[in-house]
């Protein structure tokens, strides 16, 4: 049996292969499809680590934020996961308006030349938030902030994939 594709938030157990650090998501599951020995790999979005392993013990996976998983046939690219829940973004500020939803707000910042990153608040009262930001792309910090969505300009996610995560942010208690 298969894993699925992607799994979001997930690390699956799994004999140890290589570790390949400073890596990216595309580069970590290409690794593992040109490796006959991989039949899973691990990224963590967090450290900019890939782990390519042997097995997959039995399908055991553990819940692990910013982390996605996949098996070897699985070519994932950057917009497998491209909107990161719980997270916000350091740089400099466009602009910050209200939007009703994350989908207006991703579309916001696409239409302003001088937006690079977007990040949608749940948290923020009485209407979600949407702020725009400017990053020089090697220069992202990440931060921790429950009840939030991030994600860079060029990020086309699926619709399915960003009403799960809104769920999941709504349904935390904030």
């Amino acid at each position: 049996m298969l894993l699925a594709c992607v799994l979001y938030d997930t690390t699956l157990s799994g004999t140890e292969l290589e570790t390949i650090a400073n890596s990216d998501l595309e580069t970590c599951s290409r690794e593992c499809k040109e490796d006959s020995t991989c039949k899973i790999w691990t990224f963590d979005f967090v450290s900019r680590v890939c782990h390519k392993k042997a097995d997959d013990a039995g399908h055991k996976s553990s819940f692990a934020h910013n982390h996605i998983s996949g098996n070897q046939y699985c070519q994932a690219t950057a917009h497998s996961h491209c909107v990161e829940a719980d997270t916000a973004y350091g740089g400099s500020l466009v602009i910050r308006q209200d939007t009703g939803d994350i989908i207006a707000c991703q579309r916001a910042c696409t239409d302003n030349p001088s937006c690079t990153h977007w990040e949608w608040d749940v948290t923020e009262d009485p209407f979600q938030k949407c702020f725009l930001k400017n990053i020089a792309t090697a220069d992202v910090n990440r931060v921790a902030k429950i009840g939030s969505l991030a994600a860079p300009k060029d990020c086309v996610p699926k619709h399915n994939h960003i009403s799960k995560l809104v769920i999941v942010l709504l349904s935390k208690d904030l």
